[in-house]
């Protein structure tokens, strides 16, 4: 079975709309959604938004069911200037970006990395030109508790950490649960807007419907040859 992970209702919403023999159910108190996503079974479940939320749902599931891969999904926002509304962004390393002990540990206070499985990585980027929409970016995305859309937010993740592509608020807690219980694990997730902007707030909430919709459409390309 593949676990498949996201924040909000809309982002669940659209991938199940792909779905066939649907159950929705709950797991002490967490939505899923039990079926089939391009053939291959799939457990689809709504977290809630940030990382507490994250990583007790993440932890909750890897108990209760047997799952090969974790896929953490959604939209976030983009962190470079050449990202357009809609890319796809892989996150090869994940980070907590709000973890800060560096008044006692100095540099080694900030979030530690975790990982996403190479070979789903690799899948990712050699399906993509099948779908020939946009972009896809692989590299750090960072999360945190809060909306970036600020320039001190964002010169502080730069500053802190490399590569960053995009920003949200789960993916660094699933993630490293996962890495943590040796299961594997990739995030993908489409740009609702680019916080390298100043109408990041309006471009989310425009996007939100067609950033959910081209996930979905990649989510379910992706597990179709996983």
């Amino acid at each position: 079975m593949i676990c498949i992970i996201a924040a909000m209702s809309s982002e669940v919403e659209a991938i199940s709309q792909k779905m066939t023999g649907v159950k929705r159910k709950k797991v002490m108190e967490i939505p899923v959604i039990e079926g089939k996503l391009a053939g291959k079974r799939v457990l689809l479940a709504q977290s809630g938004i940030g990382k507490v939320q994250a990583a007790m749902t993440t932890a909750i599931l890897l108990c209760q069911y047997k799952v090969r891969y974790v896929l953490s999904t959604g939209v976030a926002g983009g962190f470079t200037e050449d990202q357009k509304i809609l890319d796809i962004v892989v996150g090869d390393k994940l980070v907590q970006h709000d973890f800060d002990t560096s008044a006692i540990d100095g540099d080694k206070g900030y979030g530690e990395y975790s990982y996403s499985y190479v070979t789903l990585i690799q899948l990712a980027q050699k399906i993509w030109p099948e779908i020939g929409n946009g972009n896809l970016h692989v590299g750090t995305i960072a999360s945190g508790d809060q909306f970036v859309s600020k320039k001190s937010q964002i010169n502080s993740i730069n500053r802190h950490f490399t590569n960053v592509i995009a920003c949200e608020m789960e993916s660094g807690a699933i993630s490293r649960v996962c890495n943590k219980q040796d299961i594997p694990c990739i995030v993908i997730r489409a740009i609702s807007d680019t916080v390298c902007l100043d109408n990041s707030e309006n471009d989310y909430e425009v996007n939100l419907a067609n950033a959910t919709k081209q996930n979905a459409d990649f989510v379910e390309k992706f597990v179709e040859r996983s």
